[in-house]
């Protein structure tokens, strides 16, 4: 079957469309994330996925991990999008369960229920419930800000900051229930059910119309709320939030800024404990004598309080905390929106030690795209906090770049092989195709020949296939272990072993087969071989390796081996077969290699999940250290070694992408190649390619070299980074900080092409950096910098000056040509007409050109056009910096919801934008809003560009815009044909019928605000969501496949082809 229009269609290398740019369109978008968040916001610990599994549950905004606690590291179980800004996650259980249930609310008053099914294994909706937000007389819509579950049973409240709660009883039954109560008039900051109470009963913090702070206690019976008569303190100096207690004598603590009261029944306690704004808290087991919590504040430091004494102590530093999650044994996460998660350990409850860090990039504040011919794309993101704040780089270049190809239909893997071990270069290619033929070609001039040789069998896969001492190759088969004469091609010797051999790997004196449970280690001699070593395995081995560590390349010390059913990976002393060292695995390896990079000797591990584990190998200490785990794809097909410009790298291969690994800034590293559906990948060396690599696909084999590789890097800037621009013509950016000292003094920093700072210019006191575009102006061949600047003077309501700099970068220094002195603050700059468009203050965009023979800025009235396009663009614009949030909390308090907080206008009019509702709105012109889409997150920047892996005559076809977050997201927004938009939308339509028969938890509606018309957020199609039919079951992408008239191989194909996108 074939599909009806495939995506490739309109990118086919034959089709007259092909290279020509299509303009952005505001309809016929598709949506997909480049880059997950990574900023914490919340998380918590309970026995999710069996009941004696210590899971951690974390929110990354609207994104959910599953871990599992396994020793003293976070296992990564699987994660899962949420449509919505999560502002409720928590585990309870009910009275009669074994395991916990996942309860998740978002900001539009959602609700899931969530439990795991340890056999499919995946997530079970319980129960789902939408409710319609409420909204004040002004039309205000009431967002919910929170929720609470009530420990004896499965009551939730959900509430608003507007007094308003919604009470659903019995969330996890048919009986389910909710009502509506609006309180007294006060702001809601914090509601908590209570422990130790036969029926439902909750403390509320609220701060009344007068401005100062209470608390309330209510007990919820029959759908009202009865208010308890507990003696409560009058007024707390600004209260934070609320701990409930949870062992006798129970009750509740406020935690103020300066001191935090102990609430029981009939009597209050109050405790100074020093100026400390808590962001959050943590429950501490340690001993159930004491009822002890963990505080962080926004400083970073880390105090405990044990009742009942009401002591407190500070125990150290952390991250900034968006939420503690106590584990086991004093292990605590500590998950962060603003600076790196971490895991640690508190010893003897004094000494923190970090054992492990989860890097954060956000909040992003800005970015900038590098688009380059050949497919090289460049991003950096300011990124961080005024803790913590640098520029992130990700690259992409051209990787693969093909020599010849050869036709080879259905070859899978490939060897190299010389005429002999001390020659330089190689001879013959050994290659295996599906039906397990074996084809040996030699190099002719700049191409390939087939050779015939004998001695090798065809018919049988082969496992293994290696030069050897003595002029020989070595040919392992399921069947035999195989000595060929490298000169005549016949065959010198074959062993047979009592079982088939599952696996093989050799040097030019060793090899090692696994047959059955057993290990064969032998030498090999001139026409025989030397079994020095067998040992009883007890596992059948699934993949191993003796591959060369060190000087001596003619024979191996160690054996690594991973072994299916147990699924650990070990690693073995040669020739006496040893166990040194073992380590656990997540899934099923599928090969395993031992490569070094530099000096420093790694065992790499591919399983069948796509995943790859590295760990570094101590040979002193005979152990493997360093354990991590990357996630590359799906299941991994081959790790090969190679080199190329003197440096070592391995080869992933999997279905779709193949990645390389190596070496780089004191860490490993990887990056997808530019080449699709490689199965296997080997190195190859012949006189005019020194560092050749030959890659086999469905239809036959590549040679060719590595070309420019992508790569990924993290400059720490000692202050806040707030804006970034590129200027190509000097190789240079140029970036707006903030001091971190008291001052909060802003500086525009030169950065070279390698990020490393070149100058800096010190702006004014309190004048503040806000906008910077990079600028050519008429009749001067220079690339300026130019800069907008406000002067916010304490006790001033609204700026009332500025500046407009501009800049020159002369011999790696910035130099000031001129500026131009503002009676407001310079929201917005762009070039036009060889000047300068501005906007100041908000209010009518004003025209500047430039004066060449004086290098000054001239106002010039005449050219603006208040009823214009850019005009009135600009102003759009300069709105959109009304609306604030804070980079340390990533809490929203836009003082209108409907402003925007990004916006971009393409040459052709279509306009992007998002609002403070976590909007995207797509417009034909100013005036024509065409399509909404509803993301769930803030946005804090909208810019044209891509980090698609298409070439650029494909890219042409496919013109992308890309947006930030902050919670640290990178998202892309793609416009596509007509037809093959209609298409996916098609697919994305039948993909959600269907499984939504099966999990609840999928909207059918997509990413669909309770406050859009339904014909507009029709103009978006959710890639992440059409992409996750890899994850489906075989039984359910047959379903979708069928309704769609294609078969799933083709299915897939359309979807791979979609991930390039991003």
């Amino acid at each position: 079957m074939a599909a009806p229009i495939d995506p490739k269609t309109f990118l086919s290398t034959t089709s007259p469309s092909r290279g020509i740019q299509r303009s952005l369109t505001a309809t016929g978008n598709y949506v997909a994330t480049v880059r997950k968040a990574t900023a914490v916001t919340h998380s918590c610990v309970g026995c999710f996925t069996g009941p004696n599994d210590l899971n951690l549950i974390i929110c990354k905004g609207s994104h959910v991990e599953i871990h599992l606690m396994i020793e003293n590291e976070l296992q990564h179980i699987m994660d899962f999008p949420v449509v919505g800004k999560v502002v409720f996650l928590e585990l309870s259980r009910l009275p009669s369960a074994t395991e916990d249930f996942l309860y998740i609310a978002t900001e539009l008053h959602k609700l899931c229920v969530v439990r795991w099914d340890s056999e499919s294994p995946n997530l079970i909706t319980i129960n789902a419930m939408q409710f319609q937000p409420t909204k004040l007389e002004t039309g205000e819509v009431l967002y919910c800000q929170g929720g609470t579950i009530c420990p004896r049973s499965s009551t939730v409240v959900l509430y608003s900051s507007q007094r308003w709660l919604r009470v659903m009883t019995d969330v996890t039954s048919y009986k389910k229930s909710s009502f509506l109560w609006r309180g007294p008039k006060m702001m809601i900051l914090d509601v908590k059910f209570l422990y130790g109470h036969s029926s439902p009963t909750m403390a509320i913090l609220f701060q009344g119309d007068n401005g100062s702070f209470g608390v309330k206690v209510y007990e919820v019976i029959d759908n009202n709320f009865n208010l308890k008569g507990w003696q409560l303190p009058d007024n707390v100096v600004e209260p934070t939030l609320l701990i409930p207690v949870h062992q006798d004598p129970y009750g509740f603590l406020i935690i103020g800024k300066e001191l935090f009261v102990y609430c029981k029944e009939q009597a209050t306690k109050t405790k100074r404990m020093g100026f400390f704004n808590i962001k959050a808290y943590g429950r501490f087991h340690t001993d159930t004598r004491k009822h002890s919590y963990l505080l962080g504040d926004h400083s970073g430091h880390l105090l405990m309080i044990e009742l009942p004494q009401l002591t407190h102590r500070i125990l150290g530093r952390i991250s900034i905390p968006s939420s503690i999650s106590y584990l086991r044994d004093t292990i605590v996460f500590v998950g962060s929106c603003s600076t790196d998660s971490q895991l640690i350990k508190i010893n003897h409850l004094a000494d923190l030690q970090v054992l492990n860090t989860y890097a954060n990039l956000g909040p992003i504040s800005d970015f900038c795209v590098i688009n380059k011919s050949g497919g090289q794309r460049k991003l950096l993101m300011c990124c961080g906090s005024n803790e913590e704040s640098a520029i992130e780089l990700f690259y992409t270049g051209t990787g693969i770049k093909p020599k010849n190809f050869t036709e080879l239909p259905n070859v899978r893997n490939v060897w190299p092989l010389k005429s002999s071990i001390l020659d330089d270069n190689h001879t013959y290619l050994v290659l295996q195709t599906l039906q397990e033929v074996i084809f040996v070609y030699t190099i002719v001039n700049d191409g390939f020949v087939a050779h015939n040789f004998s001695g090798f069998i065809s018919g049988l896969a082969t496992l293994c296939c290696q030069n050897a001492i003595y002029k020989q190759f070595i040919q392992v088969t399921p069947k035999s272990v195989r000595l060929i004469c490298s000169k005549t091609g016949l065959l010198k010797h074959i062993w047979t072993g009592k079982s088939d051999i599952d696996c093989a790997s050799a040097t030019v004196s060793q090899i090692l087969v696994a047959t059955g449970n057993y290990l064969n280690y032998f030498e090999i001699r001139d026409g025989d071989l030397l079994l020095v070593k067998e040992i009883d395995l007890g596992y059948t081995a699934a993949c191993l390796d003796i591959s060369y560590l060190g000087e001596n390349r003619h024979s191996s010390k160690l054996a690594a081996v991973a072994t299916w059913s147990e699924n650990k990976a070990r690693i073995f002393s040669l020739p006496n077969l040893t166990l040194l060292a073992e380590e656990q695995l997540s899934c099923l390896p599928r090969c395993i290699i031992l490569c070094a990079f530099g000096m420093e000797p790694y065992l790499l591990c591919g399983l069948g999940d796509g995943s790859l584990f590295s760990f570094k190998w101590k040979e002193e200490s005979f152990q493997l250290e360093d354990k991590t785990s990357v996630s590359l794809g799906r299941s991994c097909l081959t790790l090969r070694k190679f080199s190329s410009d003197g440096e070592d790298y391995v080869f992933f291969s999997t279905p779709t992408m193949p990645s390389i690994i190596f070496y780089k800034n004191d860490k490993l590293q990887h990056e997808t190649l530019n080449l699709m559906n490689i199965f296997d990948a080997c190195p190859f060396q012949c006189d005019y390619v020194k560092d050749g690599v030959v890659a086999t696909g469905n239809d036959g084999f590549v040679f060719c070299t590595l070309g420019d590789i992508a790569e990924s890097g993290k400059t720490v800037i000692a202050s806040c980074v707030r804006r970034i621009c590129h200027q190509e013509e000097t190789q240079s950016y140029a970036i707006i900080v903030e001091e971190k000292e008291q001052t909060k003094r802003h500086r525009i920093l030169l950065l070279d092409d390698q990020l490393n700072t070149s100058a800096s210019y010190k702006l004014d006191e309190h004048e503040i950096g806000l906008s910077i575009i990079s600028s050519r102006f008429a009749n001067d061949n220079r690339f300026y910098y130019c800069v907008g600047t406000s002067f916010s003077v304490p006790g001033e309501d609204a700026p009332i000056k500025g500046r407009i700099l501009v800049l020159l970068v002369i011999n790696g220094k910035l130099v000031r040509v001129t500026e131009f002195p503002t009676d407001g603050a310079v929201h917005y700059l762009k070039n036009l007409h060889g000047g300068l468009l501005v906007n100041i203050s908000h209010t009518t965009p004003r025209f500047f050109e430039w004066m060449q023979t004086v290098r000054e800025l001239n106002e010039n009235p005449d050219v603006v056009e208040p009823e214009g396009v850019e005009e009135r663009f600009s102003s759009m614009c300069s709105l959109s910096q009304k609306v604030k949030y804070k980079l340390e909390d990533i809490v929203i308090a836009p003082e209108n919801r409907n402003n925007h907080t990004a916006i971009l206008m393409m040459e052709n009019e279509v306009l992007f934008s998002s609002n403070a509702k976590y909007i995207i709105m797509s417009y034909n012109g100013l005036d024509n809003m065409v399509g909404q889409w509803y993301s769930g997150e803030f946005i804090t920047q909208i810019k044209s560009g891509t980090l698609s892996r298409l070439a650029d005559e494909d890219y042409a076809q496919v013109p992308s815009v890309l947006f930030s977050t902050t919670t640290s997201a990178m998202r892309v927004i793609v416009s596509l044909p007509d037809g093959v938009y209609s298409y996916l939308q098609n697919l994305e339509k039948k993909m959600r019928a269907a499984r939504k028969k099966w999990d609840h938890f999928v909207e059918l509606s997509g990413h669909r605000c309770i406050e859009l018309e339904n014909a507009r957020d029709r103009k978006f199609i959710d890639g992440d969501f059409l992409e996750s039919y890899m994850t489906l079951s075989e039984e359910l992408q047959w379903e979708i496949a069928n309704d769609m008239g294609i078969d799933v191989p083709t299915l897939i194909k359309i979807l791979d082809y979609l991930a390039l996108f991003h």
